[in-house]
């Protein structure tokens, strides 16, 4: 979920720094001009992402999964949450709040154990889901943010095992082919790709360049 920054500021945060992985989600805020742009933005475009999808149910949280994953799975880390969290584990820095849905919110407990969650929707059906009004959400978001930032001293950075490995499925095998491009993707079927680093950050850049790369071809 794409929040407004104003729900962290009151707490004493420096810097916030957004971190969204479905592509073109946002929750509007009335205070935020540029929020609701965004949001007839996506409107207009229709846009619901680029075309793959990592194993095991990435971007559940605009995908409504009804059951929680586990981030390993020999080895193999496969979430939302634990993607993201490869940035702050490269970074050494700890991730103390999550906003989003309920899914969200359970799979990410693994890698940030005593992480605050602001559930603010539940999901329905893969393209549907049931969420608070915008003026109630950031309340809970506000209340959140202000319980995780008197907490920092007890936060750590995420729990995830290195190296790891993060595996991508595509609607076709031409797509897997050409992700292949990307230096240390790995062709493990005719449809999936792995990428294997003991660098968390470098992992997560080699994700990005293969979703980014395969995403302009199929457009």
């Amino acid at each position: 979920m794409r929040s407004c920054p104003v729900s962290c500021c009151g707490f004493g945060a420096v810097d916030v720094i957004e971190v969204s992985s479905p592509y073109q989600q946002t929750s509007p805020c009335r205070d935020c001009p540029a929020s609701r742009r965004r949001v007839r933005a996506a409107l207009r475009s229709r846009t619901i992402g680029p075309p793959v999808s990592p194993a095991l149910g990435y971007s559940n949280e605009r995908c409504g999964a009804k059951e929680p994953r586990r981030g390993f799975a020999y080895g193999l880390l496969q979430l939302e949450s634990g993607i993201n969290g490869l940035v702050a584990l490269g970074h050494g820095v700890p991730v103390v709040l999550i906003t989003g849905d309920l899914t969200t919110a359970e799979e990410i407990e693994p890698f940030c154990p005593g992480i605050r969650a602001a559930v603010v929707k539940t999901s329905v059906s893969r393209f549907a889901a049931d969420g608070m009004h915008p003026a109630q959400a950031r309340e809970v978001i506000r209340d959140a943010a202000h319980e995780a930032v008197q907490d920092l001293a007890h936060a750590a950075p995420p729990t995830i095992g290195i190296p790891a490995t993060l595996t991508v499925r595509f609607r076709n095998a031409d797509l897997a082919e050409m992700a292949t491009w990307i230096n240390g993707a790995v062709r493990e079927d005719a449809l999936t790709v792995c990428l294997t680093d003991a660098d968390p950050i470098r992992l997560y850049r080699g994700f990005v360049a293969v979703v980014m790369l395969t995403r302009a071809i199929a457009e």
